[in-house]
């Protein structure tokens, strides 16, 4: 009996570290769309204090 509750106190806390860290990910996510100076269009998004740029080819924005 005793290793059933350890073992579904093992299994639960691993669901709900995954769920934790999936969570937080997905919050942490910021995108948006901006222009380069050349005119491109660039596909942002932050994690954290990271931001990283994409090139994409067609935007809902217009660049001048």
């Amino acid at each position: 009996m005793r290793k059933i509750i350890i073992v579904a106190l093992v299994v639960f806390s691993l669901a709900l570290a995954v769920g934790l860290i999936t969570a937080d990910n997905a919050q942490a996510a910021k995108c948006w769309y901006q222009c380069a100076g050349d005119g491109e269009y660039l596909y942002c998004c932050r994690s954290g204090p990271i931001v990283n740029c994409k090139i994409v080819f067609s935007a809902p924005i217009s660049c001048p």
